[in-house]
């Protein structure tokens, strides 16, 4: 992402899908352990995704 929000709980992670086409994973962590460490759970998401993708 163009601005750093880990340390707030927030990270962006964005997918390429096609040489056109790509989306956005986005988490908010308001409170616990992984709030300063937004970025996994957005891979997690991301890689669940592409799973998703590659079985249609």
């Amino acid at each position: 992402d163009t601005q750093d929000g880990r340390a707030s709980g927030s990270c962006t992670l964005w997918v390429g899908v096609t040489d056109q086409l790509a989306w956005s994973v986005v988490t908010n962590i308001g409170a616990g352990s992984m709030k300063t460490n937004p970025c996994p759970k957005a891979q997690e998401v991301g890689e669940a995704m592409i799973a998703q993708l590659k079985g249609a």
